[in-house]
C-alpha cells in the first residue's frame, strides 16, 4: 500500500505524463493558496464585521461548496465513471483492494488542489477551531464516497444475498440516523458527524466489495414499425444509458432547487447559475451530442457513404436530436412553470438561443473533435472538453438577462453565430471526413 501511495504520488507531480497538464497543476498551486487566504480573511471577519448567525452561513456555505463541488464534478459536465484499479481477481482481501481504490482516487489533482486550499484556510485563519478542519476534511471525502457509492448503483446490477443486504440497509439507516441527528440539536455535534461519515464508508465498501455485480447485455432487437431513429438511441446500449443518465441528473437538480426555494426562498448557492445551467438542453450536449459519431460511429460511416453532401448528414443528425430534446424540452417547461415568475422569460430565451448554438456547435464538434466511444462509462470524457468548456461559457452568458433587458439582444446574435458555425461546417466537411475515419477507426 506504501509502493502504490508513492507511485501515485510520483505520478501526479511527474510532467512527463502530461506535460501541459503538469504546468496547469502548477498554476493551480498558487490559486489554491490565495482562495484559502481570502476565504480566512472573510470567515475572520477581517474586511467586514459579521454576526455570529452570518459567520455561520459562511461556514456552512464552504462545506456545501465543498462537498457540492466534489460530488458533482463526477456528473458534470460530462460523466466520469469511478475508477476501480483493483479488481475482484487481484490476489488482495477486500479491505485492502478497497484502501487502494479509495487511495487511488484521492491521490489526483483535483484533491490535492482542494487539500492545498483547505491547508491554506485553517492556516491563515484566527477564528476557525480543529473540529471545523475536521468537517471540510469529512466533506470533501464523504462527497466523493458519496459519489463512489452512487455511481455502482448506476453502473452495475448490484444483486447481494441476504446476509449482505442485510447488512447494507444497516449501514445506510445508521448513516442516514447519524446524519439526521444534528439537525436536532441546535449546532454541529462532532461525533454524530464522525459516525455519519464511518457509516457512509461502510456502506460504501459494503456495496463495492461484498455485493455481488453483474453487467448484462441487451439481447433485444430494433423494432421495425417504429422510427429508425427511435431503433438508432434506444438500441444502442450505451447512447440509452448516457440518454438516461443525463435527463435522470437534470431531473434530480433540478427538483432539488425547486424544493430548496421553497423551503428557503433561495436556490443552490443564492444564485441561478445552477438551475440555469440544468434548465438549458446543456447537459444532452456534454454528454453526447458534441459527439454523436464518436458515439454512433458505424452509423455515421454507412450514413457517409450514402448521402452526398455535409447538408444530408446534418438533417439526419436533427432528426436524431428531435426526441431528446423535445423530452428535454418538456423538463425545462415544467421547472419553469413551477419556478419564480423571474425565471420564466430569461428562462425560455435562453433555451431558444442556446438550441440553436448548441446544436450548430454540437454538430462542429461532432466533426472536428470526433472521440471513438464503446461504452457509456469509461476511463476518459466521452465528449470534447474544450467543447464543454465553451457550451457552458455559452449558456453562463445568458445570466446577463438578469442584469438588462438589453442582454435580450444574445438571442438573435446567438442565432447568426450558430447559422455561420453551420455554414462553415458544411462548407468544410468534405475535407474532414478522412480524419473523421481515422479518428473513430484508428
Amino acid at each position: 500500500m506504501s509502493y502504490y501511495l508513492w507511485y501515485k504520488l510520483k505520478f501526479v507531480f511527474s510532467p512527463s505524463n502530461n506535460f501541459w497538464g503538469f504546468i496547469f497543476f502548477l498554476l493551480l498551486i498558487p490559486l489554491a493558496v490565495f482562495y484559502g487566504m481570502g476565504a480566512a480573511i472573510l470567515v475572520d471577519g477581517d474586511l467586514i464585521e459579521l454576526s455570529e448567525s452570518t459567520s455561520r452561513a459562511i461556514e456552512m456555505g464552504l462545506l456545501g461548496l465543498i462537498a457540492g463541488t466534489t460530488f458533482l464534478r463526477g456528473f458534470f459536465p460530462s460523466y466520469n465513471p469511478i475508477r476501480s484499479y483493483f479488481k475482484n481477481f487481484h490476489p488482495i482481501s477486500p479491505l485492502s483492494r478497497y484502501m487502494l481504490n479509495i487511495i487511488g482516487d484521492l491521490i489526483s489533482g483535483y484533491f490535492v488542489i482542494m487539500g492545498i486550499f483547505v491547508a491554506a484556510f485553517f492556516f491563515f485563519s484566527t477564528t476557525v477551531a480543529i473540529e471545523y478542519l475536521g468537517y471540510l476534511v469529512i466533506a470533501l471525502i464523504g462527497a466523493h464516497i458519496s459519489r463512489r457509492f452512487f455511481q455502482h448503483l448506476f453502473e452495475n446490477k448490484i444483486k447481494p444475498d441476504r446476509q449482505f443486504l442485510y447488512l447494507l440497509l444497516a449501514c445506510l439507516s445508521l448513516f442516514f440516523l447519524s446524519a439526521g441527528f444534528p439537525f436536532f440539536t441546535e449546532g454541529f455535534t462532532f461525533w454524530p458527524i464522525v459516525s455519519c461519515f464511518c457509516f457512509l464508508i461502510l456502506a460504501d465498501f459494503v456495496l463495492e466489495e461484498l455485493c455481488f455485480k453483474e453487467q448484462e447485455k441487451s439481447k433485444s432487437t430494433a423494432r421495425t414499425n417504429r422510427n429508425y431513429t427511435i431503433n438508432l438511441l434506444w438500441q444502442n446500449k450505451t447512447v440509452r444509458t448516457t440518454l438516461i443518465v443525463a435527463e435522470t441528473f437534470k431531473v434530480l437538480m433540478l427538483s432539488l432547487d425547486l424544493i430548496l426555494y421553497y423551503k428557503t426562498g433561495a436556490h443552490f448557492a443564492n444564485n441561478v447559475f445552477i438551475p440555469f445551467l440544468f434548465v438549458s438542453p446543456l447537459i444532452l450536449f456534454t454528454y453526447l451530442f458534441n459527439n454523436s459519431w464518436g458515439y454512433l460511429r458505424h452509423f455515421w460511416i454507412t450514413a457517409d457513404q450514402a448521402l452526398s453532401t455535409g447538408r444530408d448528414l446534418f438533417w439526419l443528425y436533427l432528426k436524431i436530436l428531435w426526441l431528446p430534446l423535445v423530452l428535454d424540452f418538456i423538463i425545462s417547461m415544467v421547472f419553469l412553470v413551477l419556478s419564480p415568475s423571474n425565471l420564466v422569460l430569461p428562462g425560455m430565451s435562453m433555451y431558444i438561443a442556446s438550441l440553436f448554438i448548441l446544436t450548430a456547435g454540437g454538430f462542429f464538434w461532432s466533426s472536428q473533435a470526433p472521440i471513438p466511444v464503446e461504452k457509456a462509462f469509461a476511463f476518459k470524457a466521452n465528449t470534447s472538453t474544450f467543447g464543454s468548456i465553451i457550451s457552458i461559457g455559452i449558456v453562463s452568458s445568458f445570466l446577463t438577462l438578469f442584469i438588462s433587458d438589453w442582454f435580450h439582444l444574445l438571442v438573435p446574435a446567438y442565432i447568426v453565430i450558430s447559422l455561420i458555425i453551420l455554414k462553415y461546417v458544411l462548407r468544410t466537411y468534405p475535407q474532414k471526413r478522412e480524419m473523421i475515419y481515422l479518428e473513430l477507426y484508428k
